[in-house]
């Protein structure tokens, strides 16, 4: 019974130590999903959470646990051979312990084994997932980056009734020709860049219109407005200064706004914060006057008066109406002008309140009331720093009305009423009022005709300065 016994022992030796052997040279099946690994000693090791790099770091570390393991599987079944060997010539009862507390222990360490071949199967099947995933992410990168672009040219003819000696830019021309384009980095990072190619006298020169860093602190699109805008940007004063050119009725901006905000963009900061469903507020520190600004154009760019003005404002919008309100306060520098250099600008505060409303079916189907209203106090910058028209602060007063309806799909019919008086208190006669009347036809939703005809009446001396338009648009984006 001893002999079967040894040889029984003998045969279990032989059959673990190929079994070892087997195990170090020829992987089996992983014994643990991949995603829940874990190391010799029992820890958790989560591959969801880790980075290629990562992964590569502990294949390798399974990898040398790996390789000591089979050195220890290969020392144990050589001493188990020749513990099997000494069972045979001796059937001692110590030696056969010995070789059963060998077997033992080569159970564990094949157990170790199997663990570690699972965790070394699971890591490379993960890797084996991100190179499979990697053009799908590759494409979600690029789609990601890809440039949201915005082009428009505006061609018009245009016609002033004015005396002989005219001095309007009347004829044919390039209004507008704009090219823009928005890059998001990330889910809260993009970029805003458009230019102006039709600028200048002769409308043949570029300039910057656009500079925008937009960061948002929550994923854009998923969460309420929470953003700050950096650089170049148009001011948050009621509706109009902020509307994009492409989008207007009529051919330019109301007279305050051309005259107190040339350009529309001053360089800045600006937060905007949701407080609830379609509203939020927005504060924003600025250079104090907007980039075409005579006054500001001719310094530069710098800040003449290096001071910082700021605004701030709430705007909620629902289904069928908009309004919004912003204060904004600044300086105008103090300068000796070139006429009448004795007599010298001073500085002036700049206060001045927007109001404005828009109305969707108002009384009517397709009819759509905006109005706008700006007060305050300012120094209208007529003149320049040459032979300023204004040269101490005034009180000004700003609106507009205006009334669009969609007769179809093509056709839009607008009417247009606009006030602007730069000094109510000391000069009665500064005042001008205008009407307009228009037709946009659309050829289709990226091309556009519009022939509108204004009217302006001054409190003051008449001046004849009734205008067509006839302008063509086509836009991209």
């Amino acid at each position: 019974m001893r002999i079967l016994a040894n040889r029984t022992a003998i045969s279990l030796a032989v059959l673990f130590g190929s079994c070892a052997l087997a195990m170090a040279g020829a992987p089996t099946a992983p014994m643990f999903p991949p995603g829940a690994l874990t190391n010799l000693l029992g820890h958790a090791v989560d591959l969801s959470s880790l980075t290629q790099e990562d992964a590569i770091r502990l294949l390798g570390s399974k990898m040398e646990e790996f390789s000591d393991l089979k050195s220890k599987a290969n020392g144990i079944t050589e001493r188990l051979a020749a513990s099997a060997t000494n069972v045979a010539k001796t059937e001692g009862e110590s030696e056969t312990a010995v070789l059963k507390e060998l077997l033992k222990e080569l159970v564990q360490v094949n157990q170790q084994l199997q663990k570690l071949q699972g965790d070394v199967e699971g890591i490379l099947a993960w890797v084996d997932t991100q190179k499979k995933s990697l053009p799908q992410m590759q494409s979600d990168i690029a789609k990601l980056k890809k440039p949201g672009i915005t082009n428009y040219v505006q061609f018009q003819w245009s016609d002033t009734q004015q005396q002989s000696g005219r001095t309007t830019n009347d004829g044919f021309q390039m209004r507008r020709i704009r090219f823009g384009q928005k890059n998001k980095i990330d889910d809260k990072t993009s970029m805003k860049i458009s230019f102006d190619l039709a600028t200048g006298s002769n409308r043949l020169s570029a300039e910057l219109r656009d500079a925008q860093l937009i960061y948002d602190l929550e994923p854009a699109g998923t969460s309420p407005v929470k953003q700050f805008i950096l650089g170049q940007q148009p001011l948050p004063l009621g509706y109009e200064i902020e509307r994009s050119a492409s989008d207007r009725e009529f051919p330019e901006r109301a007279l305050y706004n051309t005259s107190l905000f040339a350009g529309e963009r001053d360089r800045g900061v600006q937060y905007r914060h949701a407080i609830g469903a379609g509203s939020f507020v927005h504060v924003g520190l600025w250079q104090g006057m907007t980039v075409s600004d005579p006054q500001q154009s001719a310094d530069g760019f710098r800040d003449a008066d290096n001071t910082i003005a700021y605004s701030a404002g709430f705007r909620h919008k629902d289904h069928n109406y908009e309004v919004g309100v912003t204060y904004f306060h600044g300086t105008r520098g103090g300068f000796t002008p070139t006429v009448d250099p004795l007599n010298p600008v001073p500085e002036v505060d700049r206060n001045l309140v927007y109001l404005d409303g828009i109305v969707s079916n108002f009384l009517a189907p397709d009819l759509t009331l905006r109005g706008e209203l700006m007060f305050g106090e300012d120094r209208p910058p007529v003149g320049g720093k040459t032979d300023p028209l204004y040269r101490r602060q005034t009180d000004v007063l700003g609106y507009q009305l205006q009334l669009s309806y969609s007769a179809n799909a093509r056709s839009q019919f607008h009417v247009r009423y606009q006030m602007f008086d730069p000094d109510t208190t000391s000069s009665p006669d500064d005042a001008v009022q205008g009407v307009g009347f228009g037709y946009t036809y659309w050829v289709h939703p990226g091309a556009k005709v519009t022939i509108s005809y204004e009217i302006f009446d001054e409190t003051g001396t008449e001046i004849r300065n009734n205008v067509w338009t006839i302008r063509s648009q086509f836009k991209l984006g």
